[in-house]
């Protein structure tokens, strides 16, 4: 519920019955009339329209249409002092509601929202059911956003940005930024059809309503963005499938429909909720073809609205079972047979497994499933070849014998690929020229972790990071530093760890130009992302014709960077802030702290706190910590303390600090009900502790947080060496 001025609630699970005296049951829908008396000076909005208002003595009474039948947790009521502005680009009534001084920055929600909804109700062919919607940006609001029927509410930072044109890109706000709003606003809007229109039956099948929308939300962002072509597939494979697989492929991931004896629903709203039930979905979708769009129209026009989503209405046969009922997902074994043919088979992909957690997941490691695979082949380069690799069986395959052959094409199954090693360097000669940018994202992630299991050596993902200086797409960097800051954080106390950092540092010198923070400013999202993530890493791993760009910037920013009439900075970039500050120069971190406190863009704020987070003053650091817990200046509110924890995360120097915090104040933040930002706290402050010292303390509280640790350990003692030993030969070239 939205109380006056700031403060949001999600009413998600048992909290909707704090509003209303209803069992949140999804199969127990309801009408729900409203009226409320308020003082004239706020406006009140809820899921439907007002049938009345009048203001009387100060106090007003405002009566609104019943709603339509809808599951409880979806009813919003919002009392405000907000301005709103409506869009007329929609048959709907369509209004955007935000703090009188950040209005100038709704143009592009409110050009977004209306275009995707009509876009959602044409995809569909089924109308949007409401006669209007709102959308709210809430100052404090612990969620991302919320789907709230006829009533969206958003943090500042997922529905405000500000462009000088709706093609462009503005000064404080990036491209990534743009396709941030974008994304978020189509997930929430795709929820009024999946989700509030059509409800799972109860929440151990939320994957229904988020799975689905996230895959939708995808499809909506890029009809948004037509002037970015193809630019959402890259970011599906990147964003979705890898994050999703570096999730499942834990020895205790849950599956995607979850046991509905769970009592903390919470936990249900995951990576795997999300991103594997998007990429599941995606992968359905390649499947059927048309027939699974035919589907879902007949899924909606089969309910009645919000009676509850029957996955068995939606039948799948049994190729869906497993994907969605079991936890984890296959690794393919491509083995070459002889000069003619090769075999497949499959087994379940699990890392980190060790003698403690094995006990737990043997039941489900020999998990099998139904594997849709998409090929081809140095002759066959189009995407028309699909074989089906089933449960307990292998398939044979021919093939020619000089020709490289690759499966997964276009990375449409959740599955990693493992292929011997005559076969993947058959693969590697059409690495440039026939293997599309999202497909060697894909390789690059499966070698690394292939890696990680010991399947292959590290030479298989370090052989490829050294093809990354040709490489002129941000996804196959993003997946390589994945990879690589991960190695980074193994072997950072390693006695032998600076020839990794050194070796990285000879690849980003070869990738890094100076004209790339040029590039960074441009409209066009690839270029500007690819030479983002360069300049980003370049800087962060200390190449030192980066780092003088930056300080250039940092200090031309220092000396004009009072606030405008707006209450906005003259914005500057998250490494360039990062840059400045690392200096430990206490006026330059008091000169940020003063800004991020009054910064009134919301995205600017988060930079701003991202800079703050890269200081190596442990005095500094521990003030933004204790800070955490104060909750009494606008640069650190409560929705705040979970994106410290994780900026703070990616500082090698606070991650320490951030330990020894969390355990002396683990019961005050318990106290605050700030939970889960304290176990992203717990995870990113164990990153890089590679001793059984490290992770001693509090072994019942941390438990967890020890196995991290062990995991860790075991890594460093099995892998370490042969790291080392490849980063020194290659040093050694000329």
């Amino acid at each position: 519920m939205m109380k006056l001025r700031s403060n949001g609630r999600n009413n998600v699970g048992s909290n909707s019955r704090m509003i209303i005296t209803l069992a949140d049951l999804k199969k127990e829908n309801a009408v729900y009339p409203a009226a409320q008396t308020f003082s004239c000076i706020y406006s009140v909005i809820v899921a439907l329209s007002v049938c009345q208002s009048e203001c009387e003595d100060a106090w007003i009474e405002t009566s609104f249409q019943p709603s339509v039948q809808m599951s409880s947790y979806l009813f919003a009521i919002a009392v405000i002092d907000f301005p709103y502005q409506e869009s007329y680009n929609s048959d709907k009534k369509f209004r955007i509601w935000t703090r009188e001084s950040l209005m100038d920055q709704i143009d592009f929600a409110l050009y977004a929202g209306p275009k995707v909804l009509n876009y959602f109700a044409e995809k569909f062919d089924y109308p949007f059911p409401l006669p209007k919607q709102d959308m709210l940006a809430v100052p404090d609001f612990g969620p991302g956003a919320m789907e709230n029927w006829g009533l969206v509410t958003y943090r500042e930072t997922a529905l405000l940005y500000k462009s000088p044109k709706l093609g462009g890109v503005s000064r404080c706000f990036s491209v990534i930024d743009k396709l941030r709003v974008a994304r978020i606003i189509a997930h929430e809007l795709a929820h009024q059809w999946f989700g509030n229109l059509v409800t799972m039956l109860w929440w151990d099948s939320v994957w229904l309503n988020e799975g689905f929308a996230d895959f939708i939300g995808f499809l909506g962002t890029q009809h948004i963005l037509q002037e970015w072509p193809n630019v959402l597939e890259q970011q599906f494979i990147f964003e979705q499938i890898q994050m999703a697989m570096a999730k499942d492929q834990e020895p205790q991931s849950p599956p995607i429909h979850r046991s509905s004896t769970q009592t903390d629903l919470f936990t249900y709203f995951d990576y795997i909720t999300y991103k594997k039930g998007a990429s599941i979905i995606r992968m359905l979708e390649y499947v059927m073809k048309n027939d699974f769009w035919v589907g879902l129209k007949a899924v909606m026009e089969s309910e009645s609205p919000s009676v509850g989503w029957d996955s068995n209405k939606f039948n799948v046969s049994i190729f869906m079972d497993s994907w969605v009922n079991a936890a984890g997902f296959p690794v393919i074994a491509v083995n070459r047979i002889n000069g003619s043919h090769v075999q497949l088979s499959q087994s379940r992909f699990i890392v980190n497994l060790t003698e403690d957690n094995a006990p737990k997941v043997s039941a489900n490691v020999s998990q099998q499933w139904y594997i849709p695979l998409w090929y081809k082949t140095c002759t066959n380069k189009e995407i028309t070849s699909l074989l089906w690799l089933q449960p307990n069986s292998k398939v044979i395959l021919a093939i020619e014998d000089n020709c490289w052959l690759m499966f997964n094409a276009e990375v449409r199954s959740f599955a990693r690929l493992h292929y011997d090693d005559v076969t993947w360097q058959r693969l590697l000669s059409g690495w440039s020229s026939d293997i599309l940018s999202i497909e060697r994202s894909q390789l690059i992630s499966d070698a690394f972790n292939l890696a990680l299991t010991g399947s292959v050596n590290y030479s298989r993902p370090l052989e490829l990071v050294q093809r990354l200086p040709d490489e002129v797409d941000a996804i196959p960097w993003k997946s390589a530093f994945i990879g690589l800051n991960y190695l980074q954080d193994m072997l950072f106390t390693h006695p032998d760890g600076h020839l990794f950092f050194e070796y990285v540092q000879k690849i980003l010198t070869s990738a890094y130009k100076a004209d790339l923070w040029n590039r960074i400013e441009v409209d066009d999202f690839k270029l500007s992302v690819f030479s983002g993530k360069i300049v980003e890493e370049a800087c962060g791993w200390n190449i030192t014709s980066c780092r003088d760009v930056a300080m250039e910037k940092f200090k031309e920013f220092m000396e004009d960077c009072q606030l405008s009439d707006d209450g906005s900075s003259k914005c500057s970039k998250r490494r360039v802030y990062c840059t400045g500050i690392e200096q430990k120069h206490v006026t330059d971190f008091e000169k940020l702290w003063y800004l991020c406190n009054r910064e009134s863009i919301a995205i600017e704020k988060e930079n701003l706190l991202y800079g703050l987070s890269c200081s190596e003053d442990s005095d500094l650091l521990l003030r933004l910590l204790n800070a955490s817990l104060q909750l009494d200046k606008p640069c650190i509110r409560r929705q705040d303390v979970g994106t410290l924890f994780k900026f703070l995360g990616n500082n090698p120097v606070a991650r320490q600090i951030m330990w020894k915090h969390m355990k002396s104040r683990w019961s005050e933040y318990i106290k605050k009900k700030l939970k889960q930002p304290l176990k992203t706290m717990t995870t990113e402050a164990l990153n890089q502790f590679v001793s059984e010292v490290d992770g001693d303390d509090n072994k019942e509280i941390f438990n967890n947080a020890v196995k991290m640790v062990a995991t860790n350990v075991h890594w460093r003692n099995s892998y370490a060496e042969s790291v080392i030993d490849f980063v020194q030969q290659t040093l050694l070239r000329p």
